[in-house]
C-alpha cells in the first residue's frame, strides 16, 4: 500500500496589515530554513508603505524583517498579530523583530483609518530656478573655463534667471558683486545657500561668463516651489496606498504641464486594493470614475462617491504613467473588503 505524504507548504499566506502599513506572510518551516532562521514562529514583512507606521517606527521596520512578538506576547500568525496590535488602539507597541540575524526592539504606533499629514507652512525662500554644477578654481583652470563658479545645467519652467536671459552653459561667478567660490566639485550647497539668503520678491545682480565674455543680469527673485516634504499626504485605508499632492518638481520630472492636476501615488501595499489594480508608486491619478481629482482628499471623496453609485463592479482610474495615459480598474469588492477588515 503506497503512502501519500503531503508536501509541506513552501510559502505562507500573504496579506496586508494597514495599521502597521505593511504586507506580511506567515512563516513556514521551508521559509525559515531558506533564511537560516532559528525558528519558524513569527511573520515575515514582505512590503512597507513609505511614510507608514512601520516606516517611521523607532527604529524602522524593513522588508525581510521577522516580527517575533508584540509587547512581550509571541506572534505565531497574522491573526495573533492583528489581535495584539488592535487591543491597545493607537498606543505605542514594543515590537520584537529579527533583522539580519539580530534580535531587535522597535517602538511602533499603529494607525487606524485614513491618515492625513498636513505639513507646517514653510517660510518663503528665494529661488532662481536653476540646477548648477560647481567648478573649483583648479577644475576650471584644467577644463579651460575662465573662472571658478557654478555652471547652469538646467533651467526650470518659470526660472527667474531664465527670464532675465540666462542660458544653460552659462558660468555664474558672482551674486551682487560677491564672488562664488565652490568648496568642492560635487555639491552645489554653497550656491543654494547664497540664493536662499536673498529676499523673495527682491532683485539681485548675477554675474556670469558666456562664451568667454562677462555678462551681468538683473534677476527678480521669486519664492521657491514647495519641496516634497512640504506637500500634504493621505494614507487611504480602502486603497492601502499613500497619496501625495502633485508638486512642482513632480511635474518637471514627469514632463507634465504646469497646470496639470492630479494625485501622486507615493506608496502601495502589496495585496491591497491599489496593488491588485496594478497601481504603482509614481503613478499620477487624474480621474476616478467620471470625476477629475486634483488632491488626495478629492480622490478619497471620489472613491466614496463611486462606491455609492449603482453600476458594474469596476471603478475606472485614469492614470498617467511615464509618457502614457492608462485606464486601470478597481474592483468594488476589494475596497469594501479592506474597509470591513480595518473597522
Amino acid at each position: 500500500m503506497a503512502l501519500h505524504l503531503r508536501q509541506p507548504r513552501d510559502r505562507g499566506q500573504e496579506s496586508a496589515f494597514t495599521p502597521f502599513g505593511i504586507s506580511l506572510s506567515e512563516l513556514t518551516p521551508a521559509m525559515s530554513l531558506r533564511r537560516n532562521l532559528e525558528s519558524s514562529q513569527g511573520v515575515l514583512i514582505t512590503g512597507v508603505r513609505p511614510g507608514g507606521p512601520a516606516a517611521v517606527a523607532r527604529p524602522e521596520l524593513s522588508v525581510g524583517d521577522v516580527i517575533r512578538s508584540i509587547n512581550g506576547q509571541p506572534v505565531d500568525s497574522v491573526a495573533t498579530l492583528t489581535r495584539l496590535a488592535t487591543s491597545g488602539q493607537k498606543k505605542p507597541l514594543v515590537v520584537a523583530f529579527e533583522s539580519n540575524g539580530e534580535q531587535r526592539l522597535s517602538l511602533l504606533t499603529p494607525v487606524f483609518g485614513d491618515q492625513v499629514r498636513t505639513p507646517l507652512p514653510e517660510l518663503p525662500q528665494a529661488w532662481v530656478g536653476v540646477d548648477v554644477q560647481p567648478f573649483t578654481a583648479s577644475l576650471s583652470h584644467e577644463i579651460g573655463l575662465p573662472a571658478a563658479g557654478y555652471r547652469i545645467t538646467r533651467l526650470y519652467p518659470g526660472s527667474p534667471l531664465g527670464k532675465a536671459g540666462a542660458k544653460v552653459g552659462d558660468l555664474l561667478v558672482a551674486i551682487d558683486g560677491e564672488a562664488l567660490k565652490p568648496n568642492n566639485e560635487t555639491s552645489s550647497d554653497g550656491f543654494d545657500q547664497r540664493v536662499r539668503d536673498l529676499t523673495p520678491g527682491g532683485k539681485s545682480q548675477f554675474s556670469l561668463v558666456r562664451g568667454g565674455k562677462p555678462l551681468t543680469l538683473e534677476v527678480e527673485l521669486s519664492s521657491s516651489p514647495v519641496e516634497v516634504s512640504g506637500l500634504a499626504t493621505l494614507a487611504v485605508t480602502r486603497l492601502r496606498a499613500q497619496l501625495r499632492e502633485l508638486g512642482f518638481y513632480d511635474r518637471v520630472a514627469q514632463h507634465l504641464p504646469e497646470n496639470r492636476r492630479g494625485v501622486l501615488i507615493d506608496g502601495v501595499e502589496s495585496g491591497g486594493a491599489a496593488g491588485l489594480a496594478h497601481l504603482q508608486r509614481g503613478d499620477v491619478v487624474i480621474r476616478v470614475g467620471s470625476q477629475p481629482v486634483g488632491s488626495p482628499a478629492e480622490l478619497a471623496q471620489a472613491l466614496e462617491k463611486s462606491l455609492g453609485e449603482s453600476g458594474s463592479g469596476l471603478i475606472p482610474l485614469q492614470v498617467i504613467r511615464g509618457s502614457e495615459t492608462r485606464i486601470l480598474y478597481l474592483e468594488r469588492y476589494w475596497l469594501k473588503a479592506d474597509a470591513l477588515e480595518n473597522q
